[in-house]
């Protein structure tokens, strides 16, 4: 998607098919979102399709909230996104499989000027293992602005190790 102009992002709405199950083929860590305000060079946003919309561990995983929420296999964003001079949202797929079909829509409504100096920023960040006695770090941000809250999966790592315990869940 790019927009010219200024103005409000007010829900993304996006789908895709996934291939068939196997260990390299999973388009919520394979497709990658990126989203540009203003003419910027280095994105705000750059994340895996479903670590933004809050898909753990990369399944798929019905559930309504504001406003994030995966209903009916489709992805919904509702986070107001205001820019000034432009927007611009790509999708890249960096996996080994082709993607057969990706749907987006992107509702967003014009402003003769900028409605807000904030803009929307998002991080992903992985650290496997992480450091025992040493605090994770959820953000790593500068300025002003609002933290609207965060996705965090964790897992013992003696739980996804044991073979017997995978079987029975």
């Amino acid at each position: 998607a790019e927009i010219e102009g200024a103005g409000t992002i007010l829900r993304i709405w996006m789908t895709t098919m996934q291939p068939m199950p196997g260990p390299h083929h999973n388009f919520n860590h394979s497709l990658v979102l990126r989203f540009f305000w203003d003419g910027e060079e280095t994105p705000s946003v750059e994340v895996p399709f479903g670590d933004f919309y809050g898909v753990p561990w990369g399944k798929y995983t019905h559930y309504v909230a504001e406003p994030l929420s995966c209903t009916s296999g489709g992805y919904n964003c509702r986070f107001p996104m205001p820019f000034g001079q432009g927007a611009r949202i790509e999708v890249t797929n960096e996996g080994a499989a082709s993607c057969p079909a990706f749907f987006f829509q992107v509702q967003y409504r014009e402003m003769g000027t900028q409605p807000s100096p904030l803009r929307f920023h998002a991080q992903w960040r992985r650290e496997n293992p992480t450091q025992s006695r040493v605090p994770y770090r959820v953000l790593d941000a500068q300025g002003s602005g609002h933290f609207c809250g965060m996705h965090l999966w964790m897992q013992h790592q003696g739980w996804w190790l044991d073979p017997a315990r995978m079987i029975r869940r």
